[in-house]
């Protein structure tokens, strides 16, 4: 694997990470009841977590419909997981991070060395292409289901997106997430 497929893939998964932090911005201006315009004076520089948390606020004060809040927690317990990752991946990765571990030449080694206050803090975390891949493909799948939650996808009463229309169940999650390694003491 090059360098150029690796960062190609972290390109491709960092722009789909921009999509879901908006359309999780969208379901959150659904739910709140709120314009656009409204939305934007007080919802402004919202990250998707805070965002989520909001939205699950929400449903914990004035009570989502059932089916809807069930899809809703469906997604957002993978997109945090992904958005631990991402936020991970954007602050601990670079061209000087970690680096190229020969034995798992398709990706790269980061850490949070430089920056953890602790000892014990410090990790390192691994990802290779594939898992860029499948993260990027949960995020078009989370986008998928957060679009039928706000706008025209209302018309016809709310049902959760299905990749196959005729299944009840929601598609799985492609990305599961690995536990980071401990560095050693000192």
């Amino acid at each position: 694997m090059s360098d150029t497929e690796f960062f190609a893939a972290y390109g491709r998964f960092m722009a789909a990470w921009a999509d879901v932090e908006l359309e999780v911005y969208k379901v959150l201006l659904h739910y709140s009841g709120v314009t656009k315009a409204v939305g934007r004076a007080i919802f402004s520089g919202t990250r998707a977590r805070q965002a989520m948390a909001f939205i699950e606020a929400i449903d914990e004060n004035e009570k989502i419909d059932e089916v809807r809040i069930k899809d809703l927690k469906y997604v957002f317990e993978q997109v945090k997981i992904i958005n631990t990752v991402r936020d991970r991946l954007a602050h601990h990765l670079s061209e000087m991070s970690y680096g190229v571990d020969p034995k798992r030449p398709d990706g790269r080694a980061y850490t949070n060395a430089y920056k953890a206050n602790k000892y014990t803090k410090i990790q390192v975390w691994y990802v290779d292409t594939s898992a860029l891949k499948e993260m990027t493909e949960d995020l078009y799948l989370s986008m998928n289901h957060l679009s039928q939650h706000y706008g025209n996808a209302q018309e016809n009463g709310f049902r959760p997106w299905r990749e196959d229309p005729a299944d009840d169940a929601p598609t799985p999650w492609l990305y599961k997430s690995p536990q980071p390694e401990k560095m050693a003491g000192r």
